[in-house]
């Protein structure tokens, strides 16, 4: 069980060592014994649809992510440590209208038994329960106040006056039954000191399930609170024989002693999906999957479709989406994306902890986030930040940081060491501050990618001025006119940059605060380039020697020339003052606000499973076994049965539990646990975007966002999406007429898996007839295609959606959707399959730089520890040959391919030919 501060370690470092470098051998040491642990725990989680190796010490596993319809890694998030949990699923089912508290908690022999053990197992827990009980018994009928959604907790006073009321009750009944009381008092004295003494504990469990958005305290606000009084009374007098108006006066007159009322969201998935039929399901499930790929913080998807696991297996939904150029391990750093996020959002300060992915440095920075950047094309973010320190704009790999801090707007000192260990006194300057940030946003518009250029002293530009036209490098490129295909890819490919055809040729110019960072992306469109123009030297001359001399044997002598050394600033802070600048105080329960949303323990599968164990021995009439309902829900191999058999102790006595639920279906993450204000913050996001309208109508978006709004007991935003930019995906020229022909695809192959005929690419081609069996969404394309069976060949057929003619037709004929989708992967896996295998060094960081890019493909990486140098196998579909190409190229010379069974290859010889013979062409 997985908390915050492990989450690095256990999960983030590992995969990048196992899954995405592959090549690290596991030493012979008290710590390979920890990374052999870690290893076991999480290849356990991630199952047996990925593959391992522990040969020689070295340890790597990959999966094409490709066969993946969900990002397996979304799974680390749901491993929490429960400490303490017995607290919050307490207050969960005290609080909610479902539960009631068994009569038997009256029985002098249970409370004898659960006091005795709980002094030895958790005091603190049972305290609470018996708490529960004993304000129950004020009020006679539990109803009043579970079903209100109102309750009062934290009065320590109060609460060890209600201890001791008990422990009179106890006596009073035993003397009525001549009998001696069956309870050791020393135990229950010890009992109430460690209430007095953890009382506070209550209060913070209840202030972090108030950030989760899961409770509020309406006892401040008087009108709230008399309304919520007068609707206890009007539920309990629906129900009652006669109605008893002293039961009214009663919940009035506690007020006085009560210090907190708290109500229980009422935004569960139940009451959000109320009403809605089977076909719904499908949609809605199949959405939220699409969304946590498409879109940022895709673990909060696969939280709420954790939450709907019942009805998935109940309509047996299969998710129809698979992604292509999927870089899954972006899911591990979403905690810190989060962060950033809501910082950008408030307009915070952030102290981030950085440590380097390949060299282990470490250094502090002072920061002021504006965007946060994702590639499509190798899976790395970066955010795009002021620093006050160096007044440049800079970017940071946001999975180099290990801690984010966030500070309010009002910091007005910042004091630090810098590289020469002096301590150091920065007046910040509110107008200073202001210009400087806003000539940064000015910046970030001639930024190519991430690279905002250098300075005298560091990396990044500049910002003590406003822009002006001379600070910036122009790049003048012209390529030949080769056709349709070429003019569309650089439509798609050319960001900011404005392109027009002249004299059968395609023009390029943009103005960029760093040139050099557009050289991986002009290699690649290599036997294309006629002219090349830049403001600083290219020598791509050179580049295309050195080519040459790799793979056509031709002499090639560099130019001896000293690389330039650059880097960040380093120092560390010390401290940030102003006036109330602590937006996040030291108390890991305020993170909950942030990205400890995503680390909490109720949203865990231990939770989930723990809970829904005691909900099976919840009824009135308890016909299983303890050990017979953790069976029930023991779904997932990877939890540890003594772990649930421990946390259930405190609310089972036997085989019975301490609550009763009113719902005899209800379920843990379906009915009892309110839908968190980060998880509605995800979902009301995704329901306004214009791609929800392919799973589901605006009738049913229109519901689902009222219920959001009314449910939730705060108010919900949805996440500002424009400072995420992805940079580099392709620009979506798609028609709009494709969208209805997605929802057909949708809605059929989820329900129907019916035939389907349609016109492709040309009006005069015959229809193709097909049976479809997935929509496979391209990250970096940014397009939809169908995977098919074409019917008349038997092979797999795939097309761009947005080249379908008119409409798809539905035809009556059914098919077998398992055995046509077990066909498609066998040829897709067998008989499309190549390999290709090349070799590089540690130079221009290629290790990282490389195996980050290609992890979504099957790889294999090994290390020669004598030369230092790497080997590296990508294996590959047809259909990749013309991607890894340009890919490829894109390295230069720092890398050689030595073998391929497929094409690639022969097409990167084939455009480092053509292009030095249009190489006289090009500006030295």
């Amino acid at each position: 069980m997985i908390g915050t501060n492990k989450f690095d370690d256990a999960f983030k470092n590992a995969m990048r060592d196992y899954f995405v470098y592959g090549f690290k051998a596991v030493p012979n040491t008290s710590q390979g014994r920890t990374l052999r642990d870690q290893w076991n725990r999480i290849s356990k989680i991630l199952g047996e649809d990925w593959e391992y190796n522990t040969e020689k010490r070295v340890r790597y596993m990959t999966q094409e992510t490709y066969d993946a319809t969900e990002n397996p890694l979304n799974k680390f998030y749901l491993y929490h440590n429960l400490r303490d949990s017995g607290i919050y699923f307490s207050i969960l089912m005290a609080l909610s209208p479902i539960m009631r508290c068994r009569e038997s908690m009256e029985n002098n022999n249970f409370l004898s038994a659960s006091f005795d053990e709980a002094v030895e197992q958790n005091a603190f827990q049972e305290a609470l329960l018996n708490h529960f009980m004993n304000t129950f018994n004020q009020f006679e009928d539990n109803k009043i106040l579970t079903n209100s959604l109102l309750y009062y907790i934290g009065n320590k006073k109060y609460a060890d006056s209600k201890i001791n009321n008990q422990i009179k009750k106890m006596k009073d009944e035993a003397k009525k039954k001549n009998e001696k009381l069956k309870i050791d008092y020393k135990k229950l004295i010890k009992l109430s000191q460690y209430y007095q003494e953890n009382g506070s504990n209550i209060k913070n469990k209840l202030d972090d399930m108030e950030k989760l958005g899961l409770i509020k305290n309406v006892a401040d606000n008087k009108k709230e609170l008399n309304d919520f009084k007068d609707q206890i009374f009007k539920e309990y007098a629906k129900e009652a024989k006669v109605v008893d108006k002293k039961r009214y006066e009663r919940l009035n007159e506690a007020e006085k002693n009560y210090e907190n009322y708290w109500q229980l969201s009422p935004l569960t998935m139940r009451h959000l999906t109320e009403g809605f039929d089977e076909a719904f399901f499908k949609n809605f499930i199949n959405m939220i999957s699409f969304f946590s790929q498409y879109t940022i913080l895709g673990e909060v998807g696969s939280i709420l479709n954790e939450r709907l696991y019942k009805k998935a297996h109940e309509f047996n939904i299969h998710s129809i989406f698979r992604y292509r150029h999927n870089y899954i391990m972006e899911s591990l750093f979403d905690y810190n994306v989060l962060d950033l996020l809501i910082a950008i959002e408030k307009g915070l300060w952030c102290v981030v902890d950085i440590k380097h992915g390949t060299t282990s440095d470490t250094m502090q920075k002072c920061i002021f986030p504006l965007e946060i950047r994702i590639s499509a094309l190798n899976g790395r973010e970066h955010v795009m930040y002021y620093d006050p320190i160096d007044h440049t704009l800079c970017s940071l790999r946001i999975d180099f940081i290990d801690k984010i801090t966030l500070y309010n707007k009002s910091v007005s000192v910042i004091e630090y060491i810098n590289n020469a260990g002096e301590q150091v006194t920065l007046k910040l300057s509110p107008t200073v501050i202001s210009n400087e940030i806003q000539n940064a946003i000015d910046g970030l518009k001639y930024v190519w990618g991430v690279d905002t250029g250098e300075n005298e002293h560091s990396i990044g530009y500049k910002v003590t001025e406003p822009l002006k036209e001379e600070m910036l490098q122009h790049v003048h490129i012209v390529f030949k006119d080769d056709g349709p295909y070429l003019e569309s890819l650089l439509m798609k490919q050319k960001r900011k940059g404005k392109l027009v055809k002249e004299n059968n040729s395609y023009v390029f110019d943009i103005d960029v605060l760093a040139d050099r960072e557009l050289k991986p992306w002009v290699r690649s469109l290599y036997k294309h380039i006629k002219e090349l123009q830049t403001s600083t030297p290219w020598r791509f001359d050179e580049d295309l020697l050195a080519f040459n001399a790799l793979y056509f044997n031709s002499e090639y002598h560099p130019a001896n020339k000293k690389a330039k050394q650059r880097q960040f600033s380093s120092y560390t802070i010390k401290k940030l003052k102003g006036k109330n600048i602590a937006y996040i105080p030291a108390k890991d329960s305020s993170e909950l606000t942030t990205h400890g949303a995503l680390f909490n323990a109720l949203l865990s599968l231990h939770a989930s499973i723990t809970v829904d164990s005691i909900l099976e021995l919840a009824d009135e009439n308890v016909k299983l076994t303890k050990d017979q309902a953790i069976d029930q829900h023991l779904y997932v191999d990877t939890i540890e049965r003594d772990d649930i058999d421990r946390l259930m102790f405190e609310f089972v006595n036997g085989n019975q539990s301490v609550f009763i639920r009113d719902r005899k279906d209800a379920n843990y993450f379906f009915d009892l646990l309110p839908i968190t204000t980060l998880e509605a913050r995800w979902l009301k996001t995704i329901i306004n975007d214009e791609l929800a309208t392919l799973f589901l109508d605006s009738k049913q978006l229109e519901i689902l966002r009222m219920r959001i709004d009314t449910l939730a007991i705060e108010k919900i935003d949805p996440f500002d999406l424009s400072k995420i930019n992805y940079y580099d995906r392709f620009e979506n020229i798609e028609h709009t007429e494709i969208q209805n022909n997605i929802k057909i695809l949708v809605k059929d192959i989820v329900s129907h898996h019916r035939v389907i005929t349609f016109k492709y690419y040309k009006e005069d081609l015959d229809p193709v007839v097909v049976k479809p069996l997935w929509i496979e969404y391209s990250k970096r394309d940014h397009v939809m295609r169908l995977y098919s069976i074409n019917t008349k060949t038997d092979k797999p057929f795939i097309n761009n959606l947005d080249r379908i003619i008119g409409n798809i037709e539905i035809l009556n004929e059914i098919y077998d959707y398992k055995l046509e989708v077990e066909k498609a992967n066998h040829y897709r896996l067998n008989t499309y399959r190549h390999e290709i295998t090349m070799e590089f060094t540690n130079a221009m960081n290629m290790p990282d730089r490389l195996l980050n890019e290609f992890s979504p493909w099957k790889k294999m990486c090994v290390l020669n520890q004598d030369t230092q140098s790497y080997e590296l196998t990508i294996y590959y579909e047809n259909r990749d040959e013309f991607e890894l190409s340009s890919r490829l190229l894109s390295y230069g010379h720092y890398l050689k391919i030595t073998s391929d069974t497929g094409n690639v290859f022969a097409l990167i010889k084939q455009a480092i030919q053509e292009q030095t013979h249009l190489n006289q062409f090009i500006g030295k």
